[in-house]
């Protein structure tokens, strides 16, 4: 028994070795910084008469108690579901920005049923609430693919041709 449990930390080190070279500095920061703008999106996306907020305090405090209550899941959801994800497109070769967005929906709606349903159970309003994870998904994933795999292009000007 001694033998396995040594066995399997020496190919967990390994594999966390490896993971550390696997990804890039850019892609770590998109791994860390993408679901931070989710909040402010899904707060954008409530219908007028929901938003009602009195001034500029009432819309920063909202902001902040969603950040505050969404983030852990969110970053749960980023690594229990969206890495995995992304690898998978990496090895298929696909990571596009498209391919992000679309499994950033796909992430963000299984969210609810995996991380959120466990823990405090889903609101009454269960359709709307998988579809805004679902445009939080979304747009964790092209903030991912603008952080990280996002590169400028060089136009003929910048490169001293005209």
């Amino acid at each position: 028994m001694a033998f396995s449990a040594k066995l399997l930390l020496e190919e967990s080190i390994v594999l966390h070795e490896s993971a550390k070279e696997a990804f890039s500095t850019r892609e770590w920061l998109g791994f860390i910084l993408s679901p931070i703008p989710g909040p402010a999106v899904l707060l954008g996306s409530l219908p007028m008469k929901m938003r009602s907020f009195g001034d500029l305090w009432d819309l920063l405090g909202v902001l902040a108690f969603l950040w505050v209550f969404i983030l852990p899941f969110a970053y749960a959801a980023g690594v229990c579901l969206g890495l995995p994800v992304y690898l998978l497109l990496r090895k298929l070769r696909i990571v596009r920005w498209w391919t992000l967005f679309l499994g950033g929906i796909a992430v963000g709606m299984a969210t609810p049923f995996v991380l959120v349903l466990p823990v405090v159970g889903l609101p009454s309003q269960t359709q709307e609430f998988v579809l805004a994870c679902g445009l939080y998904g979304s747009s964790s994933g092209v903030v991912f693919w603008a952080i990280s795999l996002c590169r400028p292009r060089r136009h003929s000007f910048q490169q001293g041709r005209l």
